[in-house]
């Protein structure tokens, strides 16, 4: 059943609607479960404005009315991972009374502005000197401009989360495993990726990916600069190249005898109306990389998984890189959730290996499609089982 004839049967159980602000497609999508049965529905609709302004609540309220036109509904609420912050503290192990005054003495010194924020806090970790905890939060404005926006449609709203916890909460759901293991989960959408931390059964952190199934060309290897937009990225680097070469036209000292491994163009003007002798230096030949070397595929799954190979390497960087997670305990497993068609790239990236990371998959594809490739808003569903303490 479409979500309209669950509606004109009435059958969509108002008491756990999922709906999701996902600002890279520019929509808020819906997640209506059946009364009668355990299926799922999905709704997607383009909302106006940039979100957090005026115009974008507006709208927003304006299409809950539509899709939950009978007020007394209520809603869990998938916010963008970037509104939430997360983070670790560690303390030196003492009894528990001073506990909660330590660690509010600690998170208070590290957010200058703590009284604007709403966070949870709970142990992941303590051996008998020191204790770690997970630290998950919001700021308390962004959060009531949603509930308010959503509240006035009529509709409750009982939680609200991110999306890669609630994402997490699913993987959890359809696979065990991952509930028990320390390990990222890689959610692989048609334009972008997400990408979990899981430690002990708790999302701890998150990270994007700005491409997804967009870069798996069957016929050729893409660029990686033609996936996502590197303008401000582009913006910075001439910046910088020109603050450097107006720090060189200031500090240069020309030589006065010429390298033999330099050429050289004389009688250029230095600006100052000078007449200078600018050196060159000549390329010399290096080793190319590894990966710059390889050879091209001769067939399509070769080009696709050259291609997947862009987000291997992002999954890697990230766990590379976020030294307070891993270095909680070592991240040596990565779940994928791939479309059916390119389940096959999970042999093949580990017929490569990846520094020691084991690539699989997140599931064997037995679960209805709406919920593998709705993975964050069925996990929605689930905050009252996984991750309970992520939620608000």
């Amino acid at each position: 059943m479409n979500f309209h004839q669950l509606k004109e049967n009435n059958l969509i159980d108002k008491s756990n609607v999922i709906i999701s602000i996902d600002e890279k497609d520019h929509v808020v999508r819906f997640f209506f479960k059946n009364k009668k049965e355990k299926s799922f529905v999905t709704e997607k609709e383009h909302f106006s404005g940039t979100v957090l302004d005026e115009d974008f609540f507006l709208s927003l309220s304006n299409i809950v009315k539509i899709y939950l036109e009978k007020r007394g509904g209520k809603a869990i609420l998938v916010l963008p991972d970037h509104y939430f912050f997360t983070d670790t503290i560690k303390l030196p192990f003492v009894n528990k009374v001073a506990l909660q005054s330590s660690l509010t003495l600690a998170f208070n010194a590290l957010y200058k502005n703590h009284k604007d924020l709403e966070y949870s806090a709970y142990p992941i970790f303590h051996d008998r000197k020191k204790i770690v905890f997970s630290i998950v939060g919001i700021r308390k404005d962004i959060r009531a401009k949603f509930v308010s926006a959503i509240e006035n449609c009529g509709v409750s709203v009982v939680g609200i989360t991110f999306t890669t916890n609630a994402m997490s909460n699913g993987a959890m759901q359809l696979n065990s495993k991952v509930k028990n293991q320390n390990c990222v989960v890689v959610d692989v959408k048609d334009n972008y990726s997400n990408l979990a931390f899981i430690i002990g059964g708790k999302t701890l952190g998150y990270f994007d990916i700005p491409f997804g199934a967009n870069c798996f060309s069957k016929d050729s290897v893409v660029f990686e600069e033609d996936l996502f937009d590197h303008t401000l990225a582009q913006l910075l680097v001439l910046n910088a190249k020109e603050i450097a070469q107006k720090k060189k036209l200031t500090t240069l000292d020309l030589p006065t005898e010429p390298d033999p491994q330099e050429n050289s163009l004389d009688d250029q003007e230095d600006g100052l109306g000078n007449s200078k002798k600018i050196i060159f230096k000549s390329r010399q030949n290096k080793n190319l990389p590894k990966f710059m070397t390889r050879d091209l595929p001769n067939d399509e799954k070769g080009f696709v998984y050259e291609n997947f190979r862009y987000i291997i390497k992002r999954v890697l960087e990230a766990i590379k890189n976020n030294y307070k997670i891993e270095g909680l305990s070592e991240v040596k497993v990565a779940y994928f959730n791939l479309p059916k068609d390119f389940a096959y790239l999970i042999e093949m990236a580990n017929a490569e290996g990846g520094d020691n990371v084991e690539f699989l998959p997140l599931h064997n594809y037995h679960e209805k499609q709406v919920v593998l490739s709705n993975l964050e808003l069925f996990g929605a569903s689930l905050i009252k089982k996984h991750n309970v303490k992520n939620n608000f």
